[in-house]
């Protein structure tokens, strides 16, 4: 009781979401049902029936593919005692992870969408969820500040203030690194071989960053 509509489409969209874990697809809610407080004529409060979403389309993807028991990740009674429990953690994750959790499903739920959209949107997802999750060692750290401070003693003037500002930059992983790190983490190496994961790389860079030298082969 008063919710607002936009955040109930919220909850809605989001639970959605959840289900196109388990089934592997994109999903359409069909609807939900609300009420809210009206006046009768005499000055009554009732509870009003509403429809707050009525999209009337099937739940499947635009092809329209029947999704199978064998093609999901686990069916309803696989998970139906922890199932309150998931869908708890899911609607109350760390705000860290929105932008992962907006990469990923802008490209699960576009099927229709560019190759190169979705590819590069699923990059920068796992980008994403490295960079939240990893964590550098303390030693790593330290050498890292030693070198830079190395660096920059050797040069003085405007040079030191602008080459300060650029080296965190510098000292920033390749995508490649953090793709492959997580391939390793996830012992994934059998989906993505270390040389699938250099040309994904090369193939997100090209799109995210303008090289006129790019290369044409890709």
């Amino acid at each position: 009781p008063g919710r607002p509509y936009n955040e109930l489409v919220g909850y809605l969209a989001t639970f959605a979401n959840l289900v196109a874990l388990f089934v592997g697809e994109p999903l359409i809610p069909i609807e939900m049902d609300g009420s809210c407080l009206e006046r009768t004529p005499g000055g009554q409060k009732i509870d009003q029936p509403i429809k707050v979403v009525d999209n009337r389309k099937l739940i499947s993807d635009s092809s329209g593919r029947v999704v199978n028991r064998w093609d999901v990740l686990f069916t309803l009674p696989d998970i139906r005692e922890r199932l309150s429990d998931t869908a708890r953690k899911w609607f109350t994750r760390d705000p860290a992870f929105d932008s992962l959790y907006a990469l990923y499903f802008g490209a699960l739920n576009s099927p229709a969408g560019y190759v190169e959209h979705r590819l590069v949107n699923i990059f920068q997802a796992l980008e994403s969820f490295d960079r939240r999750t990893f964590k550098q060692t303390p030693a790593r750290l330290k050498a890292r500040a030693e070198r830079a401070e190395r660096i920059l003693g050797a040069i003085k003037g405007k040079d030191r203030k602008w080459l300060k500002g650029k080296l965190p930059l510098i000292e920033g992983e390749s995508a490649s690194e953090r793709i492959q790190r997580l391939v390793t983490k996830m012992d994934a190496g059998w989906l993505l071989s270390q040389t699938d994961v250099e040309l994904a790389a090369r193939l997100r860079n090209y799109y995210v960053h303008f090289d006129p030298k790019g290369d044409a082969g890709l």
